[in-house]
């Protein structure tokens, strides 16, 4: 067995487990795809019971033997992968591939920065998440579109690249607008 295989088996043996034990565990956030939201070096707080995702939120999921950290814009039913959820991260330009429910492995319940916990469950947080999953879903639509057009119109304009930076743009501005609003301080998670 080659080494992604025994670190993809590694991984879902683990989540399960803690699935299983209804535990919640301590990650620490490395990338950049969840910008302006989640920062390199956020701590996030991670349930991993089992549940079906909504629209709106953060997850953990396996892709090509990486353990990501994106959010759910929805689901489809049909097509050649069969069931799957669409994801992507809020500072990414298009999609995640179809994403089947078992490689989602916990949720995002709350986050850390700076040594302040916010909550990512509450009313405001859950309707904030909402609009910034509709959000990414109409300009990754708005990005594809404009990519298809420059292919087919002889391009390329840089139209795509445009649509990005607006959608960049509106994220930052509600994220400084409303995010701490949304997300509440709480207190420090554990398990007991």
């Amino acid at each position: 067995m080659n080494d992604v295989r025994r670190a993809e088996a590694w991984i879902d043996d683990a989540a399960r487990l803690l699935g299983e034990s209804g535990a919640h565990g301590r990650l620490e956030l490395t990338g950049t795809s969840m910008l302006p939201h989640l920062r390199p070096g956020d701590g996030l707080w991670v349930d991993f019971s089992p549940r079906t995702p909504r629209p709106g939120d953060v997850v953990v999921f396996r892709q090509a033997g990486a353990l990501l950290v994106h959010r759910v814009l929805g689901y489809r039913t049909r097509g050649p992968h069969g069931p799957h959820f669409r994801i992507r991260g809020d500072h990414a330009d298009y999609l995640d591939g179809p994403t089947l429910g078992e490689a989602i492995l916990g949720h995002v319940v709350a986050f850390e920065r700076a040594g302040i916990w916010r909550d990512l469950t509450g009313r405001p947080a859950r309707v904030y998440a909402r609009l910034t999953a509709a959000h990414a879903f109409c300009w990754t639509g708005l990005r594809t579109i404009a990519d298809r057009a420059e292919r087919a119109l002889g391009g390329p304009w840089g139209l795509a690249r445009f649509v990005g930076v607006l959608d960049r743009a509106a994220l930052k501005v509600a994220a400084g607008l409303l995010f701490r609003l949304a997300h509440r301080r709480r207190p420090e998670p554990t398990d007991a």
